[in-house]
Parts: C-alpha cells; structure tokens; sequence
C-alpha cells in the first residue's frame, strides 16, 4: 500500500483482503488490497468520520466479500473486490457493530443499553433487544451466538453476555478484569479470545464460563487484534507497537514474538493466518506488509543465520522461553 499513516488496519478472518482506512483533509478513505496479488482497489471516499479508538470501526462478512464501517451515526456496506460502497444507513446511535448470523445480519449496539439487529443487505431494522454492546462484539462460527461487551463505569473491566442471536436471550455471562480492543471466536466455538487496551490477552471458555490470562511477558502496549489459527490450536496477537505474539490458544503459553519496528516511533500492526495455520501476513499501519514462518524448525534456522552461532542459553530463554535448549546451528 502506499507509505502513509493509516488510522485503522483490519484483515479479512480468512486472511485473503486486508482493508485500509486513513482520514485527509478531504475526507475519510478506504482501500483493499489482496494479500495474495498485492493489488488494491481505487480509493473508496466515505461519507463516515474514522474515529482513533483503540478499536476498529468496522467488521468483515464472513465471506471475505464486504466490509462494514461505522462511526457514530452512519454505517456503509462496501465491496471489498471494487471498493464499492453498497449501501449506507445514517441517523443511527452506533457504539459498537458486527455481523452476526452467519453474515445475514448486522448488530449494533447503541447508548442506551440497546442491540439493534439490521438485514446485512437492506440495512433494515429487524428488532431490537435490552443487550449493551459498548465494544467489540464477535460471532460464533456457526452464526447462532455472539458475544457482547458492557464497559464498566470506570471503563477498567468488561461484562460479556454470550447472546443467542435469534432470540437475544443471554445465554451466559462474567467479568473481564480488563478494557477490551477486539474479540474473536475459536473455530469450533468453544473460545472466545480477546486483547485488551494494555496488550493483555485472555481466553473464555464458552460452555464453562472459565476466564484463562496469559502470563505477562515484559514491556506491553495497546492491543489490537487477535485472530485463532484455522485449527485452532494457536492464537496470534497484534500491538500498538508493532509487536506480534504467538500462543498455545487452549494454554495460552507464549510460542513466539516478533517486532516490525523499533525505535521512538512504533507503527501499529494488523497480523492473520494467510496459510494454514503456520504462516502469518502482518499488515502494518504504515503500508507495509510481513511474512512471518512460525514453524519452529524455520525460526531455528533462522536464529542460527542471524547470531552465526549457537544461542547461549540465557538468549534461547529470550527468544523461545521455556522450550527445551538445543543448539541452534546443529
């Protein structure tokens, strides 16, 4: 993409378009690229004010074919293929918005404490329900739950409320001792893994309500994404400062980090499984794109080509925490 600074960076859940948004002095924009072919679409005007939330103000179908974006009071639909804005809805009360029902709906969460649920084609209301939704709302795999997020008044923890979508019955609910930026569901719907403002990273078992907290791991920054591995078994987190982790998705143990940018100016980074469930494409704010081989005997390797050595064993610590020592060079 073009070197500029992006406001919000967000990939498709398969990881097949990544969409960019920036503001200017002429307006809000959006443009996607294919991360397979690298080409974008001509840049798409909206008629939306991006906001610098820690979240992003918008959500993928799960198709990969349209992209929502919000701001307070206006919602488009676009065709990520063109760039073409589909449909627009304003005059709305918008804190927080995603698809739901398989990609048939769209729910809004508002001011009051409310959940609207929208056509995802018509933009048409279809009934609302007494459900806050303030931040990141995720849906299940298979489109017949989701899961809303209520800020504390203090805004230093969440309330989620798993919800069936058809009925907006509460289903389940907690705490999060944390403020939240993103939300994802497992493939098999049995975790709901979310990254909060401070980098932290935690898990939710949805049938026993169990929370699970990654340890800390030094110096941490704002999350903002975190996206499951098509098997499930990893989960991938990306920061504020450029920073992207791997974890055991049912440990949470850590399995790696990497860093795309260092010095006094980090740049933002949108990562996501592109190839299974070992390689990562990690989008940065800044129009660059990584490719990021996760498999364990690459990253050896590679360690060995960079140090032209053995790791001592307080830098294998560093770089692969508790796994095993071996020498990195044979």
């Amino acid at each position: 993409m073009p070197a500029r600074d992006y406001l919000h960076v967000l990939a498709s859940q398969d990881g097949g378009k990544t969409a960019y948004m920036w503001r200017d002095g002429k307006g809000s924009w959006v443009s996607f690229a294919d991360t397979t072919t690298g080409i974008t679409t001509t840049p798409t005007r909206l008629g939306i004010e991006l906001g610098e939330e820690p979240w992003t103000p918008a959500s993928w179908h799960p198709n990969g074919r349209h992209l929502a974006i919000y701001d307070n009071d206006d919602l488009a639909v676009l065709d990520a293929e063109t760039g073409e804005i589909l449909q627009t809805q304003g005059a709305l009360d918008i804190r927080a918005m995603a698809y739901v029902e398989r990609g048939e709906r769209i729910v809004v969460g508002d001011s009051r404490g409310q959940s609207t649920f929208f056509d995802a084609v018509t933009l048409r209301s279809q009934g609302s329900v007494w459900v806050t939704a303030d931040c990141c709302p995720a849906a299940s795999p298979d489109g017949e739950t989701a899961v809303l997020f209520d800020d504390s008044p203090d805004y230093a923890s969440e309330h989620w409320r798993i919800i069936h979508t058809a009925t907006g019955d509460v289903i389940s609910q907690g705490d999060l001792p944390v403020r939240l930026s993103y939300a994802t569901y497992s493939p098999d719907g049995r975790l709901i893994a979310v990254t909060g403002i401070r980098g932290e990273v935690l898990t939710i078992d949805v049938q026993s309500g169990a929370v699970r907290r990654a340890p800390t791991t030094g110096p941490s920054d704002e999350g903002l994404f975190i996206r499951f591995s098509p098997d499930g078994s990893r989960i991938v987190s990306g920061a504020a400062d450029g920073t992207v982790t791997l974890w055991n998705a049912h440990t949470l143990d850590l399995l790696g980090t990497v860093a795309t940018s260092t010095g006094a100016e980090p740049v933002p980074v949108s990562p996501s499984f592109t190839e299974g469930s070992d390689i990562l494409a990690i989008a940065a704010y800044n129009g660059r794109t990584y490719r990021w081989d996760t498999r364990i005997d690459q990253t050896i390797s590679y360690a060995c080509t960079m140090a032209g050595r053995n790791l001592t064993r307080d830098e294998w610590t560093q770089a692969f925490s508790d796994r095993p020592y071996q020498k990195t060079c044979g």
